[in-house]
């Protein structure tokens, strides 16, 4: 005896019949999406660090006669396509638009400046929006190398309201901390 199923099909308003003994496969397709939205990452592989200058006494002020240079990496992933520019907002140690190191033992400084071209090259802007290479790149997708060159002039040490007069720096450390920001 063989039977048969009936199915009733509403959008169609009949009765069709359905063999028990068949098997059938049905397809159907979707679209599924993904949107990736443009991003870069900012990594610090070395920090910037100058040699200890040979400090000198003219005129009562204490001064290095000669310029102190260093250099730090730091380096960037965006995505492929993605437009971008570098930029070093200036820290609270800086005074008049002038980058400056802090004594770890008071209120002294040491003036210095960083780039990307080279050590005394043009300076790392202060704010986004540069347009200027090396400081606006298009991201590959993969990691890119930026040498930061940093340079601390021949100077006098100076305190801060940035007087050299009889400024009798302490021995020690000097440090700054600046961020390395990237807008896309």
């Amino acid at each position: 005896m063989r039977g048969s199923i009936w199915c009733v099909a509403v959008a169609a308003g009949a009765m069709l019949p359905l063999s028990a003994a068949r098997a059938a496969t049905v397809s159907g397709s979707s679209t599924f999406t993904v949107t990736l939205a443009p991003g870069c990452d900012v990594q610090v592989a070395s920090d910037l660090a100058f040699p200890t200058p040979t400090l000198t006494l003219t005129s009562g002020n204490v001064a290095f006669g000669a310029n102190q240079d260093g250099t730090g990496i730091v380096q960037f992933v965006c995505s492929s396509g993605t437009s971008y520019s570098i930029f070093a907002p200036l820290s609270a140690n800086a005074y008049n638009g002038q980058r400056r190191l802090k004594s770890s033992a008071g209120n002294y400084y040491v003036n210095y400046n960083i780039s990307a071209v080279s050590t005394g090259g043009t300076a790392f802007p202060t704010a986004s929006g540069s347009t200027s290479s090396p400081y606006s790149r298009t991201g590959t997708g993969a990691t890119e190398t930026v040498t930061v060159y940093g340079r601390a002039p021949a100077q006098t040490i100076s305190d801060a309201t940035g007087g050299t007069s009889n400024v009798t720096p302490q021995a020690g450390s000097y440090s700054d901390t600046i961020a390395i920001s990237v807008t896309f």
